[in-house]
């Protein structure tokens, strides 16, 4: 579901798959930084406070680098499953940019961008098959232009006029032929 936090709208599952991603490994290290820890303090040794405080900050340290290490994991591996599918939609909205207008996107299947890159192919199938459906009128117009032309009982002006539509359509031709569909 989305909603809008100010300017902002948010995806509340993407934003819980994120969190999820990143605080896991996070967690896991956590939770075996704890585990060393607990597993060393047990037996019946009696301890000092100096001692007892070495431990304490031996633990804050295990901890801190099981957070450093849990979250640059983390980020290494998210980044990874945006960049391959940013990258890949940067290709493919370049070729498009060239007037490919049969370039799909292609993702996995869980990939973040998933969802985007669905509305994005419907939206260049839509601009292909509108781009074909003028390209069809341009050839009837051209047709019955032509049928029109023939005609022996037009005007020198109304075979001016037809010979400006039919550079018109020429070059309506022309532009639709930058893409390829």
């Amino acid at each position: 579901m989305d909603q809008k936090r100010g300017r902002v709208p948010l995806k509340y599952k993407f934003q819980f798959r994120l969190i999820r991603r990143a605080m896991f490994p996070l967690f896991a290290l956590a939770i075996l930084s704890m585990s060393i820890i607990w597993y060393a303090t047990q037996g019946t040794h009696e301890y000092t406070m100096s001692q007892l405080r070495w431990m304490g900050w031996c633990g804050v340290v295990a901890l801190c680098l099981a957070s450093l290490i849990g979250v640059g994991w983390s980020l290494i591996l998210y980044s990874r499953r945006l960049a391959g599918p940013l990258i890949h939609l940067e290709k493919v909205l370049a070729e498009i940019a060239k007037g490919d207008l049969s370039a799909r996107i292609h993702l996995r299947k869980d990939d973040e961008l998933q969802e985007h890159a669905t509305h994005l192919n419907l939206t260049f199938l839509s601009l292909q098959d509108r781009v074909k459906r003028i390209h069809q009128y341009c050839r009837y117009t051209q047709e019955t232009l032509e049928k029109l032309v023939s005609q022996d009982s037009l005007s020198p002006h109304e075979k001016s006029q037809l010979e400006r539509i039919r550079e018109l359509i020429r070059l309506i031709e022309e532009a639709v032929g930058d893409f390829r569909v």
